[in-house]
């Protein structure tokens, strides 16, 4: 299983958890505010559960982030997704808890959306479930406004809880916002001198996780089949102001740099509005 990596939203960094995380996820769960959903927690309750998490994370490649504000660096809550059993099958559930001073300013849906852009883009998911206590209006509304579907009453422990689902196709006939989708994308091919176009193909697969972590989520690299000098390049963003982004960081602008020596300068390119379509 690859290795867990920070993820980036507008205003969070999204690390997963383990042992590292111990202090910070004590005090989230030391709030009175997230205690009284999440009951009392000692420090061996939560040592065991970080131990747990990071052993998801090394099992199913998914589980659950802390999420700090990336200007600050102050921990903000955790979220995510994890893998659950509900009513006898396993599924791909999200969630969150935030500190109180965080309630009502946007990250439990800022985290949510970044869970969802990882179901349904990395993991490549057909449905994610969310749910809470039937009582829990903060949670359900931020549901509603991440295109869950109220399902159905379930209970857990005997407790009741609502149950509610998204599926794929209704995500992707959404934007990450909630409006209709209009995912960016970008198509683009250019020729390399002779004898180069493997060498210019590795730089250009060297980044995946960079890319990724940028908003980018389809990145494809052809050689072209009628010649030995054309790459063509297919790209599937979140947003154009993400892809622009992409080339202004470091990894980018240094990968272009060992890349333009061996190109002859003829490129082609165009961007396009992504509606739909396998994969997406």
């Amino acid at each position: 299983m690859p290795q867990p990596t920070a993820r980036l939203t507008d205003r969070l960094r999204l690390e997963p958890i383990d042992a590292r995380h111990t202090d910070h996820l004590l005090a989230l769960y030391q709030d009175p505010a997230v205690a009284r959903w999440y009951g009392p927690r000692t420090r061996a309750d939560v040592e065991r559960e970080v131990a747990r998490f990071a052993e998801k994370w090394r099992l199913d490649g998914v589980h659950k982030w802390m999420a700090y504000h990336r200007v600050t660096g102050v921990p903000v809550g955790r979220g995510g997704l994890s893998v659950k059993e509900v009513e006898g099958r396993k599924r791909l559930e999200l969630g969150w808890a935030l500190h109180r001073r965080y309630w009502g300013e946007g990250y439990a849906t800022e985290i949510g959306r970044e869970g969802l852009a990882f179901a349904f883009g990395d993991l490549g998911a057909d449905e994610v479930i969310a749910f809470t206590e039937a009582h829990n209006h903060r949670s359900r509304a931020v549901m509603g406004r991440l295109g869950f579907r109220f399902t159905r009453e379930i209970a857990i422990e005997g407790e009741p809880f609502v149950l509610y689902v998204l599926d794929r196709a209704t995500y992707c006939s959404r934007g990450r916002r909630g409006e209709v989708a209009v995912q960016y994308g970008y198509i683009g091919s250019m020729k390399t001198t002779p004898g180069h176009r493997d060498e210019v193909i590795a730089i250009l697969l060297s980044g995946l996780d960079g890319l990724r972590r940028a908003g980018c989520s389809r990145y494809l690299v052809a050689a072209a089949a009628d010649d030995d000098v054309t790459i063509w390049v297919s790209e599937v963003w979140r947003s154009k102001e993400a892809h622009d982004a992409s080339l202004r960081l470091p990894e980018t602008r240094a990968a272009i740099a060992a890349a333009m020596p061996m190109l002859t300068g003829e490129f082609t390119s165009q961007e396009t509005t992504v509606v739909g379509g396998l994969g997406v």
